[in-house]
């Protein structure tokens, strides 16, 4: 079964909200992640791709790394390997679709402007999906080449397949709205990765994926920093900024609050409004420089899915060992 939370060309509406319904996001209550687990291990469309050993951070209970504003908007698209997407803009999802993450009555979402940091840094995924039609999501960059995102957005989970790495475009800050929409144009995607828990179990709490590009243009962009920690993150107002379906392919944002358990696990609950689009999206907030959790904006979690049974949105955890794969991905 497709896994993407909105599918761009459907028979009807009622054939979306039957695929909303059926994708799995209970938010999962354990105790932290066991470094040691192999589902949580980095599996890669690549077929010769070898997982690195799972590696501890240096930190004991905790540990970040610095986002990075960019340079902006190039001159030359070329020099980063980034191109000006096609003029064709594929069909979207109606306005009138109704939502499945709004929390609560009120719809808290709006529209943020894209030309300046963070907003550089928040991805828009398009995937042709053949006969399907054509699929959104939303990633993050965290490195010069590296976006995250949620698992189901590069692999059918539980079916042990990614989806073909060459059917992806990757678009920052790209904003219909604007002429030229993409100012930081169009990559396309060089691999794919998950979690072994994704991929071939179609566990939820392994939801998290990554692309590497085949461009560098993450150095103009920017990138979003990350951070791990043994705290429960429950609190502070903290940020999506995605790419819902029900808005085109349009920037918005949301706030909101984070439910986390004392002892954290992999996921955790968030009453942050969405919408199916909106996977992969960052959960984020900014830290000041004195804060011993990260420092500037930084990514906590990455939007997955809603659990209907709390009426609550789900991230998937940056964990100490989701940090570490991250830092691999960057690094590679």
């Amino acid at each position: 079964m497709n896994k993407w939370h909105v599918n761009i060309v459907v028979a009807s509406i009622t054939a979306l909200l039957a695929f909303w319904v059926s994708a799995p996001a209970v938010a999962e209550q354990s105790v932290q992640s066991d470094l040691n687990d192999p589902k949580g291990r980095l599996v890669s469309s690549d077929p010769d791709y070898t997982p690195e050993p799972v590696r501890k951070s240096t930190q004991k209970d905790g540990g970040y790394s610095s986002g990075y504003k960019g340079s902006g908007p190039p001159e030359s698209l070329s020099d980063y390997g980034a191109h000006q997407p096609s003029e064709e803009r594929p069909e979207v999802v109606p306005n009138d679709v109704e939502p499945f993450e709004i929390i609560g009555e009120e719809d808290d979402r709006y529209r943020v402007e894209t030309d300046f940091y963070p907003y550089t840094t928040v991805v828009s995924m398009v995937r042709d999906a053949g006969d399907d039609g054509v699929e959104y999501c939303t990633g993050w960059m965290a490195g010069p080449d590296l976006v995250v995102t949620a698992g189901h957005c590069v692999a059918d989970g539980g079916s042990g397949d990614f989806y073909e790495a060459d059917t992806f475009r990757l678009a920052p800050a790209y904003d219909d709205r604007y002429d030229p929409a993409a100012p930081f144009g169009e990559c396309g995607a060089r691999q794919l990765f998950s979690q072994d828990g994704w991929v071939h179990d179609g566990e939820s709490k392994y939801d998290f994926g990554a692309v590497k590009l085949d461009c560098t243009i993450g150095e103009a962009t920017g990138w979003l920093g990350y951070f791990w920690t043994v705290r429960s993150l429950q609190g502070p107002t903290s940020t999506i900024t995605q790419y819902p379906g029900d808005k085109k392919r349009e920037m918005w944002e949301a706030k909101g609050g984070v439910y986390d358990p004392l002892l954290p696990g992999l996921q955790y609950d968030h009453d942050i409004d969405t919408m199916p689009g909106s996977s992969g999206s960052p959960v984020y907030r900014y830290y000041s420089q004195e804060s011993d959790l990260c420092a500037g904006y930084c990514a906590s979690g990455v939007h997955s899915g809603y659990d209907r049974t709390k009426d609550l949105n789900v991230a998937s955890r940056i964990d100490e060992n989701r940090f570490n794969l991250i830092g691999e991905l960057k690094a590679r």
